[in-house]
């Protein structure tokens, strides 16, 4: 970008003894004494006036020309200004050059109302990760489809990852409020499907463009706080975003099971619409930020469609392939071969076709040249891949064991969940006051692999304070790590990068998430059904999977035995998240130290 350096006004402006003042949009520069030498550069974009008071001398000159040419200005031609070149420091770094739709600060009660909404967006989509895991036979069963239940937890968790690095560029292009909106409305469009679906197939469907929508109302807020609040209270928002991730992710089962069972599974859906609806009139009058410039045909030629697509196509076999290897097909089936290389072959032609042949990339992957960006990354996928793992199948662990309702299952996860929610709004005021972000990560990775490597020690006989003190570990480290991994990311890179880099970290993310469901379920599938092989079961192993109550049913040998099969597959499950732990442990050693200052 080429700036216009003016200097010394005082010198070139005014031979008067009286102060000249330069008025650069509505910011007021006042020169020293003509009697002293001035060397501070002020520095003008192409598009801006420079607007001198107090002398006739160039009273309103734009500082280029409408050729824009800095060898046209005539402030150049006058010897007024030099040409030179700025080169956009890191996030709020010297010499950033924010525009004004890098940074709008919000503040006061309407920053209040603003986060009210945007959180109250952020529960129905966390909800949906996992609203349907406890209703999910059930309403397969209505449709004579069980085969396929399984889809309309997959299909949501499928979008949600392949939809959020899109989310990033999209702001950048078209703006917060008009990509927030757009998000909100698709959301609430797919509700209204999921509800009313005739049959299976229309549900699913609806599941996938819920995840669409879903995916913007768990990144855009990410974007927003970075963007519109201030440096001293970004880091505790940024926790009230992972608390209500956490939550309402919790909750889903509770409150999917109880529409299930008392009302109709249809409420699980028609729930989103008015807290979509409060959402959306809250933010519509509280986020008022500059819309970037250009026409909507201009905005729309800047999209990379065919990057988009074939990243999404990828993501999309590839996680596939996890979900369905070993359980649905064998894992050298033509399907699972095929989503595999076929998925391998997209990626390295996504990435070559990102890196060398498109002008504007829909993922800007120089971003993972920059070392705290491609650290998050790591530290996020580890994460995700755990919470997920636990909020997934700790619940299932106590239903088999117990018995426990869908609501008491649920709250088996408070051990995990108060010192998760306690930590992750602690740190972000800790960190914001010390800026140990370094430390804060490695000490939650080191509580996450040792909480994960003592799942080790889970069994069917294990006591409730044992199973509270892991979950009690691992939550703590996921609280540590939850958010605070991504400000050290956000700050080394350059303004107009912010929202890509939110987006990429929130992507890696939810892939660890996605790869949490998938590896994990394979997983106990697997050491279920070698259990099961050997012992002379009256039912086959899918009506077991399907329905948890079947097992209480069997001969007590028998029900020992499955017993024996679901806690060695949740435990392997568990012990697997170990090896993304470790690694996120060893890297976050390597973070920088020290980040720049952010602004505004």
């Amino acid at each position: 970008m080429q700036f216009l350096s003016v200097r010394p006004l005082n010198q070139n402006l005014s031979e008067s003894s009286r102060a000249t003042t330069a008025t650069i949009d509505d910011s007021t520069f006042i020169p020293m004494s003509p009697s002293r030498t001035m060397c501070t550069d002020i520095s003008l974009a192409v598009t801006d006036t420079i607007q001198v008071s107090e002398t006739n001398f160039e009273s309103i000159r734009p500082a280029v020309e409408e050729s824009e040419k800095i060898a046209d200005s005539a402030l150049i031609k006058k010897g007024l200004a030099r040409p030179i070149r700025v080169e956009i420091g890191g996030y709020g770094g010297n010499g950033d050059g924010l525009s004004p739709e890098t940074f709008h600060v919000i503040h006061g009660p309407r920053l209040a109302l603003l986060m009210v909404g945007v959180l109250l967006g952020m529960v129905p989509a966390a909800l949906d990760e996992t609203i349907v895991v406890t209703s999910m036979y059930s309403i397969a069963s209505e449709f004579n489809a069980l085969a396929v239940a399984s889809w309309l937890a997959t299909t949501y968790l499928l979008t949600v990852t392949a939809f959020s690095p899109v989310y990033g560029k999209l702001s950048d292009i078209f703006g917060l409020r008009i990509t927030l909106f757009a998000a909100m409305a698709l959301f609430m469009a797919a509700s209204v499907l999921c509800a009313l679906a005739p049959s299976l197939t229309v549900l699913i469907i609806g599941r996938c463009i819920l995840g669409a929508g879903g995916a913007g109302l768990l990144t855009l807020p990410l974007i927003i706080i970075s963007k519109c609040v201030k440096e001293g209270q970004r880091g505790k928002l940024l926790g009230l975003t992972g608390m209500v991730h956490c939550i309402s992710s919790v909750a889903g089962p509770i409150i999917g099971g109880a529409f299930t069972d008392q009302i109709t599974w249809r409420g699980n859906f028609f729930f989103n619409l008015p807290i979509c609806v409060v959402a959306f009139i809250l933010v519509f009058f509280t986020l008022r930020v500059p819309t970037p410039q250009g026409s909507l045909w201009a905005k729309l030629k800047r999209v990379d469609y065919l990057g988009t697509i074939m990243f999404i196509v990828a993501a999309s076999a590839l996680m596939l392939s996890l979900e369905w290897g070993g359980k649905d097909y064998a894992w050298d089936s033509g399907v699972i071969v095929g989503l595999l290389v076929g998925g391998t072959l997209l990626v390295i032609i996504f990435l070559t076709y990102e890196l060398r042949l498109v002008h504007e990339p829909m993922f800007d992957l120089t971003l993972l040249s920059y070392r705290n960006v491609w650290i998050a990354c790591v530290v996020s996928l580890a994460v995700g891949w755990v919470l997920f793992t636990i909020l997934y199948y700790i619940p299932l662990f106590h239903q088999v064991m117990h018995e426990d309702s869908t609501l008491i299952a649920g709250l088996s996860l408070l051990p995990f969940l108060l010192p998760l929610n306690i930590i992750i709004i602690g740190v972000g005021y800790f960190t914001e006051r010390f800026k140990r972000y370094r430390a804060v990560v490695s000490l939650g990775m080191v509580l996450l692999a040792v909480g994960v490597g003592l799942f080790y020690l889970m069994s069917r006989t294990m006591s409730s304070a044992l199973l509270g003190a892991m979950l009690g570990i691992t939550g703590a480290g996921v609280g540590l790590c939850f958010e605070i991994s991504l400000i050290p990311a956000q700050r080394e890179v350059k303004a107009d990068m912010l929202a890509q880099v939110t987006a990429i970290v929130n992507f890696a993310r939810c892939t660890g998430g996605m790869l949490g469901v998938s590896v994990s379920g394979s997983a106990i599938h697997q050491v279920l059904a070698n259990t099961v092989g050997k012992l002379e079961m009256p039912l086959p192993l899918s009506a077991i999977e399907m329905s948890l109550g079947k097992i209480f049913g069997l001969a007590p040998e028998l029900n020992q035995g499955v017993m024996d099969g679901y806690v060695g597959g949740i435990r392997l499950a568990l012990l697997i998240t170990f090896v993304p732990v470790v690694l996120g442990l060893l890297v976050s050693f390597f973070s920088k130290r020290k980040v720049q200052s952010a602004r505004p």
